[in-house]
């Protein structure tokens, strides 16, 4: 909840949370250490990376004292205000990034998709940015060449709801290589004039 500390004519953007970014896909991992050729890697592909939260914004005339609901990052994303009310806006979030195939796919987790406005503000509105897609399974002599995730879609406004990185591609033995969680969505409020 949020009360309105002066009565005026503000600017508010409600951004919804990015998604969090798929994990890496599992591999194998063959030979011996013993043995002429050595240990052989394959590589699961990397995650998705998750999409952005989607931006709406609107400039409204407030009464101090007034008790606004902000919910950020739930179901319904972030919702400045309550349904029925002049100043009501809610921007959804990202989706979550697809994990990486095992190595046998030969793909990498799909990028999940931005977040979509539900209700709009009276001045911009733009859904958010899908994440990218996660490099493709391979196989290597080496340990260190893991498939990269995909990368979080960019934030729409002041660095919030930046969709999360997808986890690196991974061999059997080790553990899921978790993707990163996406940035929460918020609500930005500036005066511009006191009435």
């Amino acid at each position: 909840m949020w009360k309105v500390p002066v009565s005026g004519f503000y600017e508010i953007h409600v951004v919804g949370s990015g998604g969090k970014g798929g994990n890496g896909g599992l591999g194998d991992k063959v030979g011996s250490s013993t043995s002429s050729d050595g240990w052989s890697y394959r590589f699961g592909g990397g995650g998705g990376g998750g999409g952005s939260g989607a931006h709406t914004s609107g400039r409204y005339s407030l009464i101090e004292g007034t008790d606004i609901e902000i919910t950020i990052g739930g179901n319904n994303g972030t919702v400045f205000g309550a349904s029925g009310d002049a100043h009501y806006m809610a921007a959804g979030n990202g989706s979550i990034g697809q994990n990486g195939d095992d190595f046998r796919a030969r793909v990498g987790g799909a990028g999940g998709t931005g977040g979509v406005v539900t209700v709009a503000g009276n001045l911009l509105s733009e859904p958010g940015n899908a994440g990218t897609v996660g490099e493709a399974s391979e196989e290597s002599d080496w340990d260190s060449s893991h498939p990269k995730g995909g990368r979080g879609g960019y934030p729409m406004v002041h660095g919030l709801g930046q969709g999360g990185n997808g986890g690196l591609g991974c061999v059997v033995n080790e553990n899921v290589r978790n993707g990163h969680l996406g940035k929460n969505g918020g609500v930005y409020i500036s005066l511009l004039r006191r009435d």
